[in-house]
């Protein structure tokens, strides 16, 4: 139980760590691609709520290539703090009771929704970025 737990959280962690690097390109006078246009800068936080006896086990967040590790405290719902960027991921591990348990996580952009991702089981994972 201890290593599965391990395992999802490196797990998490691997997954977030390839959507933080991305390709970067010379930049040359032969570039024949247009300039990237990021996301605008605005304050990101993800809210998450388990089902009944849910226990969210880690929170790892990217912002801007910055990554936090969160240690929410025992309990089914938690809510980051916010930060100020223009590139987000968030990925949350968690450990429900049965088959049915479930885990939703919010990613909020300047007061407002903008993006759910959720999970189902046991052994609860769930991704996600804007």
């Amino acid at each position: 139980m201890k290593y599965l737990k391990l395992a999802l959280s490196v797990f998490s962690l691997a997954v977030l760590f390839s959507m933080s690097v991305s390709c970067s390109r010379g930049g040359g006078s032969d570039d024949v691609f247009p300039p990237y246009v990021g996301n605008t800068v605005g304050d990101y936080s993800v809210k998450i709520t388990g089902s009944t006896g849910v226990q969210i086990g880690s929170v790892v967040v990217v912002i801007d290539g910055a990554t936090h590790v969160l240690a929410p405290q025992n309990g089914n719902v938690y809510t980051s703090p916010t930060y100020k960027g223009s590139n987000f991921a968030a990925s949350v591990s968690a450990t429900g009771v049965n088959q049915s348990s479930t885990l939703k996580v919010e990613l909020i952009k300047n007061g407002t929704v903008v993006k759910t991702s959720t999970a189902q089981g046991r052994y609860l994972a769930a991704s996600i970025t804007d």
